[in-house]
């Protein structure tokens, strides 16, 4: 089911200096990616402003789904963990798309589903109004 999502959802593109192969699942310029859209996410709301001095995130069990070779593409999933002082962290799993592009853009993009994202924040934040 999450596949299905994952195709109808937001893409953003990120620049890159050399044209190549698409990045990994795993590779620095997807994880910075991912890092990127955790950001806007937080700024997205008053709550996700609120929590985001007190929360880190990172990125676990990155794991490849599938790579297709003749277009470059690959799905993956990984757990995004939330932490924030005090509380239990929130862990979400993700399924994203990383894709090659040819535009002044950039040279790849992510495909995902920001629910994902906003559910992983509204949960972390939800938990710590509970803490206190």
């Amino acid at each position: 089911m999450k596949l299905y999502r994952l195709f109808a959802t937001t893409s953003m593109a990120l620049l890159l200096g050399a044209c190549g192969a698409t990045p990994s699942c795993d590779a620095g310029d997807t994880l910075n990616l991912l890092g990127e859209i955790v950001e806007e996410t937080f700024q997205k709301s008053l709550y996700g402003q609120a929590l985001r001095p007190q929360a880190e995130f990172r990125f676990r069990n990155i794991r490849m789904l599938r790579h297709r070779t003749d277009t470059d593409t690959y799905h993956c999933s990984a757990s995004l963990e939330i932490s924030v002082d005090g509380i239990k962290p929130v862990v979400q799993e993700l399924e994203y798309e990383v894709y090659p592009v040819t535009d002044e853009d950039g040279d790849f993009a992510v495909n995902y589903d920001e629910r994902d994202f906003i559910m992983a924040i509204s949960d972390a934040a939800l938990r710590k109004s509970l803490h206190r």
